[in-house]
């Protein structure tokens, strides 16, 4: 492979292995609440390396049900979760089923902060249809409490912060 090829490849964040699989770079965080990009199309094989930029963020496995929630199988195995990183997390993908994460920082979920693997392209369980859901939905910070935040509660909460009232 010549030099300008395998900084081509890198440009692109993607990596061959020696056996031909992928490994796909996804930055957390940065200067905004996402994952970049925020949806992938990978292969039995590949792998997902989460490089997470300044910041507290994680990659945190959900189901498209529950995109706030951490994944619990039906035996009650949880999915993974890199916890609160500064550098890197790699996750092997071993079949095409969709994959679905969330940041459980605070309220980073419920802003849009999610990506998934292998999400379909068209139907009911796309990407945007997962995010539009983490917006609308059920907060969780992985076991610390759960909280639901309603949009008035929003609101008032700015109110009272604007005009500097004392609760």
């Amino acid at each position: 492979m010549s030099p300008s090829t395998f900084t081509t490849m890198l440009f692109l964040g993607l990596a061959l292995t020696v056996n031909g699989s992928i490994d796909h770079n996804v930055t957390v965080g940065g200067s905004q609440l996402t994952f970049n990009p925020s949806n992938i199309s990978a292969q039995a094989g590949d792998t997902v390396t989460f490089q997470f930029m300044p910041g507290n963020h994680t990659a945190t496995q959900s189901t498209f049900e529950q995109p706030c929630q951490p994944f619990k199988s039906s035996s009650g195995q949880g999915g993974f979760d890199s916890g609160f990183m500064q550098s890197t997390y790699t996750i092997d993908i071993s079949d095409v089923t969709p994959i679905w994460v969330y940041c459980k920082q605070g309220l980073h979920c419920r802003e849009g902060m999610v990506f998934s693997i292998n999400a379909d392209v068209a139907g009911s369980e796309t990407y945007s249809a997962f995010k539009a859901r983490a917006m609308g939905g059920t907060v969780s910070n992985g076991g610390a409490g759960r909280a639901v935040v309603s949009c008035f509660g929003v609101v008032l909460g700015l109110f009272i912060l604007a005009e500097g009232w004392m609760l």
